[in-house]
């Protein structure tokens, strides 16, 4: 089955904020193989690494922001990511 990438980005960020993370973050990684190129997987991965810092996982929440951060320094999540790393220090 072939979803389009603005519907695996939706069910990432439906998963993200019920708190299934591992769900979302399988979702985010297919997005990355699949549609490298898609503009929603800044977003996706901001979100993700969000509700791993407010579930209290900071590892994982805070590997996503420096993820984001090196593949896609031009977009403006990844300006948002610095910022919210910068808060954890």
């Amino acid at each position: 089955i072939r979803l389009h990438p603005d519907l695996l980005f939706r069910l990432s960020s439906i998963f993200s904020a019920q708190g299934h993370l591992e769900e979302a973050e399988k979702i985010i990684a297919m997005l990355l193989r699949k549609y490298p190129q898609s503009q929603k997987i800044p977003s996706g991965i901001l979100d993700l690494g969000r509700a791993y810092l407010k579930k209290g996982v900071s590892a994982k929440g805070e590997k996503c922001l420096r993820v984001l951060c090196k593949r896609y320094p031009g977009a403006s999540e990844s300006q948002a990511a610095l910022r919210l790393l910068q808060t954890l220090k």
